[in-house]
């Protein structure tokens, strides 16, 4: 080989390596990296703890609803096959997820029920009329719920005051009013009520035989 030949720079290597293995190790290394920091973030997230469910009303989750804030509800309903003239027929348990990824629960048991098929009601409406933006509607078979969820809660009695007995209204008897006594007074007799003296009757002779 001559000196020519020897000293000629060599393009396309990096020492005694090409330069494509060094591409292909600079782009390992950035999957790498990548890949550990998808771990990474995935790790931290199934580490948080669940959001804290609050407690709501109806007309709360209503509003929450129409606000398009609302972005699933879960409706739990007894396993067991029942009747629609069953009381143990018809949803116990409703939970709504926020769009900012927390949650609530609504009043819950057979109380509730009406509630929760007004807000079902809303759901569809909602969904029907809105455009770009729907609820999702999740039902969720509960098996071995609480018996409390389907008893009626007995309503405490109503105080009742003890009637008062109305005194009845007495007589007043009125004092009597003193009849004005009048002093005696001696009648007057006019003259012409007295009239004339009678003459006396003369005395007639007796005649002596």
């Amino acid at each position: 080989m001559s000196e020519s030949q020897t000293d000629r720079p060599r393009f396309g290597r990096l020492g005694k390596r090409p330069l494509a293995v060094y591409g292909v190790l600079a782009i390992g290394v950035t999957t790498l990296l990548l890949l550990l920091v998808v771990i990474y973030f995935t790790a931290s997230e199934q580490d948080a703890p669940p959001p804290v469910c609050t407690t709501i009303d109806i007309s709360q989750a209503e509003t929450a609803i129409l606000n398009g804030e609302v972005a699933r509800v879960t409706v739990v309903y007894d396993d067991e096959e029942q009747t629609p003239t069953s009381p143990r027929f018809g949803p116990v348990q409703a939970r709504i997820e926020y769009t900012s990824n927390q949650c609530a629960y609504l009043p819950q048991g057979v109380s509730a029920r009406s509630g929760i098929y007004a807000m079902l009601g809303l759901v569809d409406f909602y969904n029907s009329n809105i455009e770009g933006q729907s609820v999702a509607i999740a039902y969720q078979r509960g098996a071995e719920l609480p018996v409390a969820l389907f008893q009626t809660p007995t309503l405490p009695p109503t105080p009742t005051n003890p009637p008062t007995e109305t005194p009845m209204p007495t007589s007043t008897q009125l004092p009597a009013t003193p009849v004005p006594t009048r002093e005696p007074t001696t009648p007057r007799v006019s003259p012409e009520a007295i009239g004339t003296p009678a003459s006396p009757i003369p005395a007639t002779p007796i005649r002596s035989g």
